[in-house]
């Protein structure tokens, strides 16, 4: 059994997953990635991957035309039985769909979320409508064609329920989490030090752009209360770049890392506290999966598969607020384990071969 997984960028998440997967026991399946301009074997990606990692950005055409190509000469070459995506990106996805259809070849698509609401904080709500109109009815027809559906959670595999789509057809597979670096320690003292964080101090974490649509005008309203509190035991650390830096960087409470390497994130969630997560839009966060591996109590608002995972959810800024001054702070537990997930995918692959 051959699959390729199509991958558009290697950012930190799609790297951890990758490398998660390959640690799976697929007896008698050979799992290349291909990317735009390339191809590597699954069993060494962790060895290669920072040989092809983007140096820089690309034009979204650019990446769809390399990926397509990519897709089309590598399986022409090595015949693949079945094609997929592992990150959820939606510019994988009609690629995908339109090699996989061109080519007549069994695809499985990862939903992950409508990444199409981004937009309606990037540009003007009518050009937002047409395009997410356009968008949509693309989404809708590869997903519909598609071999199996993988979501991360129930809400979005009702989602599909209400598309027409055959439930047997839609499998819940969640995100997989490095669980040999995302783990448990007992001394957060030593990181926080590490870090430059007073033992002294409740860190509070974020991980994430500062944008819009990941919930930074929250975050600074959070902070801010933080603030007038007069309590002065917590800071905020912030991992992340954006457009609401500056304004996040006049606060007393707060230091802002714009970047931190794949290979070191670790130790920040080992350091902190508490992680927030006030985004106005998400499928599953890796970041609240990777803090509850580390035994970091999360929170965040409501929105996509996120109430399946925490029970600590909150819309208003001041509910944030009274909650972490609480510090009667809840450790969610994640309710599956990595080879359960591999299970599920190997089990999925006989199923649509099968048929």
């Amino acid at each position: 059994m051959r699959i390729c997984i199509a991958v558009a960028e290697f950012s930190g998440n799609v790297i951890r997953q990758l490398g998660c997967f390959s640690k799976m026991d697929f007896k008698g399946v050979s799992i290349d990635v291909v990317y735009p301009g390339g191809c590597v074997n699954l069993k060494e990606i962790n060895r290669k991957f920072k040989n092809f990692s983007q140096k820089k950005k690309s034009r979204l055409f650019n990446i769809y035309l390399n990926l397509f190509w990519s897709l089309y000469t590598t399986h022409r070459r090595k015949k693949y039985d079945i094609l997929m995506n592992l990150s959820g990106m939606g510019y994988t996805v009609p690629v995908i769909a339109s090699v996989g259809g061109l080519m007549n070849i069994n695809y499985i698509l990862m939903y992950s979320g409508d990444h199409t609401q981004l937009m309606k904080y990037r540009l003007p709500l009518h050009i937002t409508n047409f395009i997410n109109f356009i968008m949509s009815k693309i989404q809708v027809a590869c997903f519909k064609r598609s071999s199996a559906i993988v979501t991360l959670g129930p809400k979005a595999k009702n989602f599909w329920i209400k598309h027409s789509v055959n439930k047997d057809k839609i499998k819940i597979i969640p995100c997989f989490i490095d669980v040999e670096k995302f783990n448990r320690i007992k001394n957060k003292n030593v990181y926080k030090s590490k870090i430059g964080i007073p033992t002294n101090k409740k860190m509070v974490l974020y991980v994430g752009r500062l944008t819009e649509s990941k919930g930074a005008k929250n975050l600074i309203k959070i902070i801010q209360s933080m603030q007038k509190s007069g309590n002065n035991k917590f800071i905020f650390y912030l991992i992340g770049g954006g457009p609401y830096k500056n304004l996040l960087n006049n606060f007393d409470n707060v230091v802002i890392q714009e970047h931190v390497d794949s290979d070191n994130i670790h130790i920040y969630y080992r350091a902190a506290d508490i992680l927030i997560h006030p985004s106005l839009t998400e499928g599953l966060p890796n970041v609240i999966l990777e803090a509850l591996s580390c035994g970091v109590p999360a929170i965040a608002t409501p929105v996509g598969e996120i109430p399946s995972i925490l029970s600590n959810t909150f819309t208003q800024p001041e509910e944030f607020v009274q909650y972490i001054l609480s510090r009667k702070w809840k450790l969610d537990n994640i309710p599956y384990k990595n080879s359960e997930l591999g299970k599920k995918y190997f089990k999925l692959f006989k199923q649509v071969l099968s048929e």
